[in-house]
């Protein structure tokens, strides 16, 4: 919906647009005289116009219609097969070669509080067009209460913090002083 009326909205500025123009060129005042033949020709010969923009190797230029934005995934909710809804996409899992790996569904919780993150494989989605608005809509073989009992999605960043929790924690058990790193300029810290 929001996408519409952003549409909207331009094609009202594309509109208006002509007679702002015609308003703007009315009100300057002429400012070449009879007198100087040179001045009027410069300012009435037709401007030399730039070659048209060479695509970059590999731009995509038009959309495909067998493709589909992030924008239009995050945010977008997810329903199961029985149309219940069971999450809203957080965010997109990529992997370094462009492809996306999965998708990290908000589960449970109330207006975002108490939420879990769960990420699932994007081959488990299944995009239809919902019936009553034309949009995309996901769907997930899952349930809200499947996803609520699932393993919640750490980030690898979330996995590095755990870790060095993990042998801070050992390190105090074997009796190990946590050591404190020298700053990289190589003071000591003063």
């Amino acid at each position: 919906m929001f996408a519409q009326t952003r549409q909207l909205m331009l094609v009202g500025l594309l509109a208006a647009l002509p007679a702002t123009i015609a308003a703007q060129t009315a009100d300057q005042p002429a400012t070449t005289t009879a007198e100087d033949p040179a001045a009027t020709a410069a300012e009435t010969a037709p401007e030399m116009t730039e070659a048209p923009a060479a695509p970059v190797e590999g731009q995509i230029v038009l959309q495909s219609e067998d493709t589909i934005l992030a924008d239009n995934l995050i945010g977008s909710r997810v329903y199961s097969d029985t149309g219940e809804t069971v999450g809203d996409i957080n965010d997109l899992i990529i992997n370094l070669d462009g492809s996306v790996e999965g998708v990290v569904i908000g589960v449970g919780g109330f207006l975002g509080l108490g939420e879990k993150d769960v990420a699932v494989k994007m081959a488990s989605l299944s995009l239809n067009t919902d019936p009553e608005y034309g949009n995309i809509r996901l769907m997930l073989s899952a349930t809200r209460e499947d996803l609520e009992a699932a393993p919640a999605f750490k980030t690898a960043a979330e996995q590095q913090f755990e870790a060095e929790a993990e042998q801070a924690q050992q390190n105090l058990q074997n009796g190990v002083a946590p050591t404190a790193t020298a700053p990289a300029d190589g003071t000591a810290g003063n």
